[in-house]
């Protein structure tokens, strides 16, 4: 087979061309292992190289050696001492790879994980969980890891002595920048997409996200991005530190390093171990390692240069590590601490604010967390030129400061605004809001400058200019209404304008609708239901069981205003059209099926068939979603007849 030529297994061992060479590394528990592979090679202070082309077959069996540290005892606890040692040189420019596949048509996501530690410690094996084999393997993915320059060999300014220098702020991360492009040209031997790389890291590392981020050499090696405990906004020293370095501070440390040294041939000639005791003994107070701004392509951090532009297409996700810092910040057990010394920290950093923020906090920590599934329904759905989901970070932001989902939109997201775009064509658009608000996706042609004109009047020119103001989301030629906060701004829409004709007349008889459905009267079901055929709609020939859908979706609206509306959710042995789940105890749950040319019996024997209503029990271990008592409706339509027919049972 053609593919097969590009590795060899045999006897444990695994063989893969890159572009610099044949390497061969070794398969343990179905996982490939390649350690120690150079992707540069570089002279000290100056940007790195790619690594030159070998004879023969490598061998990465065994980890590379590591950036030498300055002091390995620094904060010597689990998350920044040296649980693991490994042999350490200047020519530390190596990656580990783990991957489950060696085929080149695997296209495998690409984890690409940078170490913690600053800018000053640490390696890719400073802790037994960096390694990438379970990742690999639980994961489905191909993980990487990188060493790279650090401290003084990485970080130290020394531009004003000339254009051969002009980089050597910033060549650490410069490091990281071959090694990325070192992925894109071969990491598709090892099974993965060189067009889905995620690069991702914890404290130190995480800060290397963010500074890979701010530098346009970076730009189109990566396409996602993890910050685990790696953005610090620092005003000042802390313990006496400086957390944030500027090019003055910097070149300032650099003469007098130099002037130590003899030399900026002294220092750049002597030994590496020499070299690691000079910084401490000139500098006689702990040293601050960061790269410096101006150096490298790098402007600064988003704090001092703000954010890049360009990186508003990256999805990222921000957090924190478990016990980040924990040790630093109180080496106590945090049980034993009392409130009053709690609120006595708090006073002497915020002042009389301190008790406040100490309410807000037991206030904050009472209700219940908000989940990333809840956050999603309601601000996912934007997506961006390469179709990763985006979250509305304003939204995001406000739901995790109040602990609560709820629409922060402003005035430029209310349904007068919708309806301002909508104006110029509601007798074409208003069919095309009914499946959207049903969760449909409607064919759109996107118009680049509809968003600027001064009317708009077709199809596509009005939905053209509500995806770029964000009302509407746009993938593979559909538009559609993205999450939960802009769907009850339709929803509201549909509700208030009366405009909207027959959209408007229905959506208002919804709740009327929904009390007839709980207290069984099928009559008024199919009396407003039949109201439909006054309409005399394409949208209502029921063609498919998307339209019914639709239209009972519209005559069901107001009940979203008690009930978590889902359709096709997954339930029993298969998937129900539609099932309200209660936000309130004294409401019965409601599972609704739909059937064209079919009685509604016939609908509600499917339900019970299929135990729909056992997804109101969640499940095993979870607790139940309801427990109250729950409504099986069948709703049908009969093509010959032109009529509908309701039935309400309780199960």
């Amino acid at each position: 087979m053609e593919r097969l030529k590009n590795f060899v297994c045999r006897d444990g061992f695994a063989e893969v061309n890159t572009n610099a060479g044949r390497i061969r590394g070794f398969m343990e528990n179905d996982v490939y292992t390649f350690l120690g592979i150079p992707y540069g090679k570089a002279k000290r202070f100056k940007k790195a190289e790619p690594v030159s082309p070998w004879k023969g077959t490598l061998t990465a069996t065994t980890y590379g050696y590591t950036c030498p540290n300055m002091d390995d005892n620094f904060l010597p606890d689990e998350i920044m001492g040296m649980p693991r040692l490994w042999h350490s040189s200047e020519d530390c420019l190596n990656l580990n790879i783990w991957t489950t596949s060696l085929d080149k048509e695997a296209q495998k996501p690409v984890m690409v994980f940078l170490h913690g530690g600053g800018y000053f410690s640490g390696s890719a094996i400073h802790l037994t969980c960096y390694e990438g084999k379970e990742q690999a393997l639980l994961g489905d993915v191909v993980s990487v890891t990188v060493n790279h320059r650090l401290n003084v060999l990485g970080f130290l300014d020394l531009s004003q002595y000339g254009d051969d220098f002009r980089e050597s702020g910033n060549v650490g991360i410069l490091d990281l920048v071959e090694a990325l492009k070192w992925v894109q040209e071969n990491i598709a031997s090892f099974g993965g997409n060189p067009d889905n790389v995620t690069i991702y890291g914890h404290s130190g590392g995480g800060g290397k996200v963010t500074t890979l981020m701010q530098m346009p050499c970076a730009d189109g090696l990566y396409h996602k991005a993890i910050i685990m405990s790696g953005i610090t906004r620092m005003e000042g020293p802390v313990d006496g530190l400086p957390m944030r370095i500027t090019r003055e501070t910097a070149q300032k440390n650099a003469r007098i390093l130099v002037n130590a040294a003899g030399g900026t041939d002294k220092l750049q000639s002597m030994p590496v171990n020499e070299l690691m005791a000079l910084v401490p003994h000139t500098f006689k107070d702990y040293f601050f390692w960061s790269p410096v701004p101006g150096a490298g392509d790098y402007p600064g951090d988003p704090g001092q240069a703000g954010i890049r532009e360009e990186t508003g297409n990256i999805p990222v996700m921000i957090g924190n590590a478990l016990c980040e810092f924990s040790g630093p910040a109180d080496s106590r057990d945090k049980s034993q601490v009392t409130e009053g010394e709690v609120v006595k920290k708090l006073s002497e950093k915020y002042g009389l604010k301190g008790p406040a923020l100490y309410d807000i906090y037991k206030k904050i920590t009472k209700n219940p967390k908000i989940l990333r599934s809840e956050l999603k329904e309601w601000y996912d759905g934007y997506r961006a030129a390469a179709g990763d989901y985006l979250y509305n970070p304003r939204s995001v932001v406000c739901a995790l400061r109040d602990n609560q989902l709820a629409n922060y939109w402003t005035s430029s997201g209310t349904y007068d605004s919708i309806f301002n775009y909508i104006k110029g064509n509601i007798a074409d658009v208003r069919n095309d809001l009914v499946l959207m608000v049903a969760g449909e996706h409607v064919p759109a042609k996107m118009q680049q400058y509809a968003a600027t004109a001064n009317a708009l009047h077709t199809k596509d020119q009005i939905y053209s200019a509500m995806v770029v103001y964000g009302l509407l989301t746009y993938e593979n030629g559909k538009v559609f209404i993205p999450n939960k906060e802009l769907m009850d701004k339709f929803d509201e829409l549909l509700l208030s304008n009366q405009q909207l004709g027959y959209v408007y007349r229905l959506a208002r008889e919804s709740q009327r609708m929904l009390q007839a459905t709980i207290h069984g009267d099928t009559d008024t079901m199919e009396e407003i239901l039949e109201y439909v055929h006054d309409t005399e709609v394409p949208i209502y020939s029921y063609n498919s069981e998307v339209e019914l859908s639709a239209i009972v979706n519209l005559v069901y609206l107001s009940a979203r205003d008690e009930y978590r509306v889902e359709r096709e959710d997954k339930a029993g042995k298969g998937f129900v059209d539609f099932i309200f789940y209660p936000k309130r105890n004294n409401i019965p749950g409601i599972i609704l099926e739909l059937k064209i040319d079919h009685t509604p019996q016939k609908a509600i024997e499917q339900i019970k068939e299929k135990n729909y209503q056992l997804r109101f029990q969640g499940k095993i271990g979870e607790i139940p979603v309801y427990e109250g008592s729950i409504l099986a409706v069948g709703i049908s339509y009969d093509k010959k007849t032109k009529k509908h027919s309701c039935e309400v049972e309780m199960l």
